[in-house]
């Protein structure tokens, strides 16, 4: 999956989760093939196999990761944080499904974990956003169209983390 990278937000004070974290990616997602890290500052902690992606601590959140986004050559990403800690084998063929699924679609995200809907077939028929508005922009694994992830960085343009979620599940950018 060329066009697929993982894309970590992080920050060098969760250095003591980082080991735990990478281990984890590189024991339960082998097939992992770019990975990108957006941090405040250069980690010897993370494995040189990931891009440390250095962004401005004096920005704010939407200028951070925009930054960081602009230097992510593959169209999708899988969004993920230091704490989202794999602690099993991904099953290859589902992501692989999922991702053809949102690439064939007008979706913008396809969500990595159970969020009240068992099969992507539910979704050809209803649309995720509006069957469950308040669940429409969380932090959590996720694989989105990198340049949806933009646009609705853009248009919210949230000054911390927490507001993305806030500002972007009440608003109608993500309908």
């Amino acid at each position: 999956m060329k066009d697929l990278a993982l894309f970590t937000w992080t920050h060098t004070e969760y250095e003591d989760v980082f080991p735990a974290y990478f281990g984890n990616v590189k024991k339960y997602f082998p097939q992992l093939e770019n990975s990108y890290i957006a941090i405040n500052d250069m980690s010897d902690v993370i494995p040189s196999e990931h891009t440390q992606l250095v962004n401005d601590e004096n920005s704010d959140y939407a200028g951070r990761i925009l930054g960081c986004l602009d230097c992510v050559e593959e169209e999708y990403i899988i969004y993920m944080q230091e704490d989202f800690i794999l602690y099993d084998s991904i099953d290859y063929d589902e992501l692989v499904r999922s991702f053809e699924y949102l690439k064939e679609s007008d979706f913008s995200c396809v969500k990595l974990i159970r969020a009240g809907l068992d099969t992507l077939e539910f979704e050809e028929v209803k649309n995720i956003y509006r069957c469950f508005p308040h669940l429409s922009a969380v932090h959590q694994p996720t694989i989105w169209k990198k340049s949806d992830l933009i646009h609705i960085i853009k248009s919210l343009n949230p000054a911390v983390l927490r507001n993305f979620e806030e500002s972007a599940n009440a608003s109608r950018i993500m309908l």
